[in-house]
């Protein structure tokens, strides 16, 4: 199972306890003292808080010696209004000791969208880890320059683990582009894949010219229900439906 750092949406509860989002700043403070359910729920909730207060305390945190705690306020960090502020302290956990708490920083970098960054999100493109090298290259969407492009198609090609080669390969289609769609086409257009080939129709839609109506033709003849189906889309859309020759 993937380790997926950051939840999308703050939590109602967390370790068996209710999250206190609603307790004050010394509350949680408090709370925080003492390691165990009810501090990392505390911790949970500074990010919360929109006072740079919370944001400082994180900050401290952040530099715990218990990495539960370092995971969880880089997690608040990602989270809190001001959290850009803290891009030094958020980047350094990118070196982390502890594999998840670099994983939750990739997820903040993601979520605050901190492009000073992004070479050390690169880096971790050849980290041991395969979660890690997964939520780095899922931080790359944020952060994408199509100086990017050969790393992660790399990454796409002959990573070792499908969950990694997938999720390289949805970064590709989110960041794609007139100046590198055509060898993603090219390659998906064949991949055994159905989803990459429905990914190649999506992007004959969006750059495809009069000059790939022989493409057009051969994807809605494809032997897959949902190829065919995005391929007669992406001819609508183009105004090829009626020279396609399909019926």
């Amino acid at each position: 199972m993937l380790n997926w750092g950051m939840p999308e949406q703050p939590p109602a509860s967390a370790f068996g306890v209710p999250v206190p989002y609603s307790a004050a700043i010394d509350e949680l403070r408090s709370k925080i003292k003492t390691p165990g359910p009810e501090g990392w729920a505390a911790c949970l909730a500074l990010g919360s808080k929109p006072e740079k207060e919370a944001l400082d305390l994180l900050g401290e945190l952040a530099a715990r010696e218990d990495w539960s705690y370092r995971n969880l306020a880089i997690q608040g960090l990602g989270r809190h209004p001001l959290g850009a502020q803290a891009a030094e302290t958020i980047a350094a956990a990118l070196a982390d000791p502890v594999a998840q708490v670099v994983r939750t920083a990739c997820d903040a970098v993601a979520a605050l969208r901190l492009l000073p960054a992004r070479s050390k999100i690169l880096s971790l493109l050849a980290s041991p880890d395969a979660q890690t090298r997964f939520h780095a290259v899922r931080t790359l969407a944020e952060l994408w320059t199509d100086d990017d492009y050969p790393a992660v198609l790399a990454l796409s090609k002959k990573d070792k683990v499908e969950f990694v080669r997938k999720e390289a390969a949805r970064t590709l289609r989110r960041a794609a582009s007139p100046g590198i769609w055509r060898p993603l086409f090219d390659r998906w257009k064949l991949d055994r894949l159905p989803l990459l080939r429905v990914w190649a129709c999506e992007l004959l839609a969006a750059f495809g010219s009069d000059k790939d109506l022989p493409q057009f033709r051969r994807l809605v003849r494809d032997p897959n229900k949902h190829v065919r189906e995005a391929a007669e889309k992406a001819a609508a859309g183009r105004g090829f439906a009626s020279r396609t020759g399909h019926r």
